[in-house]
């Protein structure tokens, strides 16, 4: 496929690739800071025992993971990159709001579920939508520059965390409202980000 290297470029960066990776800051960002105090919220304020927070975990990663096969099979059928890569996306965020008002740790499952199926849902349509907006030759980077920023957000979420959680006075559910709503920026940089258009 030709991609037009003529577009103009954000910092070396092809611009689809570029909102791409502030989607996975953001994305991670507002994630890290929920599944950095879960087990504690999940063990303290709910009463839940670690084994089932393990179980949480294991189980909503499997889900994840068999998803990625589907989703990437049906973007190549329909075309439509950009949208279940937003779908997938907004599914993950709709969950934090939810958060905010759990009372068991059914809830929280069932919430964990969804957000990796959401996850499952956009990383095979997201990657490829990523590998057609740039030339062979500017693959490593695009996908260097977009797993860059996502690790960076699995570095700010924490911290955030430890940052706010102490200014909201040890209140999660404070804390999942604020990831909720830098979540928001997610689905914000998706304005930016155009379908490509396949080859007949």
């Amino acid at each position: 496929m030709k991609t037009d290297t003529r577009q103009k470029k954000i910092f070396g960066i092809v611009p689809n690739v570029f909102w791409l990776g502030l989607v996975s800051f953001f994305n991670d960002a507002s994630n890290e800071m929920v599944k950095s105090v879960m087990p504690v919220f999940l063990t303290v304020t709910l009463g839940v025992s670690p084994a089932f927070v393990g179980f949480l975990d294991g189980f909503a990663d499997a889900v994840a993971s068999v998803l990625r096969i589907f989703s990437g099979w049906w973007s190549d059928k329909i075309g439509k990159r950009k949208r279940i890569t937003v779908f997938g996306y907004g599914l993950s965020v709709l969950t934090r709001w939810f958060l905010v008002v759990v009372s068991s740790f059914w809830h929280v499952f069932f919430l964990r579920v969804v957000d990796r199926v959401g996850k499952g849902v956009r990383e095979s349509p997201r990657d490829a939508l990523m590998t057609e907006s740039v030339s062979p030759q500017e693959l490593g980077r695009s996908f260097g520059f977009q797993r860059a920023l996502d690790a960076l957000g699995g570095v700010v979420g924490p911290i955030l965390a430890v940052i706010i959680l102490p200014l909201v006075s040890g209140n999660y559910r404070t804390l999942f409202l604020i990831a909720s709503i830098i979540g928001l920026l997610v689905l914000a940089s998706f304005i930016f980000v155009k379908d490509v258009k396949k080859p007949v």
